[in-house]
């Protein structure tokens, strides 16, 4: 049986962006694949429930995170993260590898970024975090 992913139920959606994050930055952690449909639950207090399914798009986020990074591929991930020209934080959509499914997607930041920097003696640049962040899969890449 072949095994199925994201891709499978996605549609093709253009990244606001060009610009790939760089596929040699692989995250040491995909800590989550979250999917759902957008479906409303209304419960009454009689235990009845009433479901209505708004679209029939279905939903991916990906958690991710990096716990030993370089200082440069640190500073790769959190300067496409604040660009405005690139990820412009939440708000733009930009094409991403999924390093396990082989697929690329349109994606967009879907959280906050945190990096935490642990210092090493005689390295001033220590090592680098990016703490768990959520990508919104938007569609497969085109």
């Amino acid at each position: 049986m072949a095994t199925t992913s994201m891709f499978d139920f996605l549609t093709k959606t253009t990244a606001d962006s060009k610009v790939r994050l760089s596929t040699a930055i692989i995250p040491q952690h995909i800590l989550t694949e979250i999917g759902e449909k957008n479906v409303v639950l209304h419960l009454g207090d009689d235990g009845s429930e009433e479901r209505i399914a708004l679209d029939n798009k279905s939903i991916f986020r990906v958690r991710l995170k990096w716990d030993y990074l370089l200082p440069t591929d640190a500073r790769v991930i959190t300067s496409h993260y604040f660009s405005t020209g690139l990820a412009n934080g939440m708000s733009r959509s930009w094409r991403w590898h999924h390093p396990t499914d082989g697929h690329d997607y349109t994606v967009r930041f879907d959280s906050p970024i945190s990096r935490s920097i642990m210092p090493r003696s005689g390295n001033s640049s220590g090592i680098h975090q990016i703490a768990e962040i959520t990508l919104r899969i938007l569609g497969k890449a085109t």
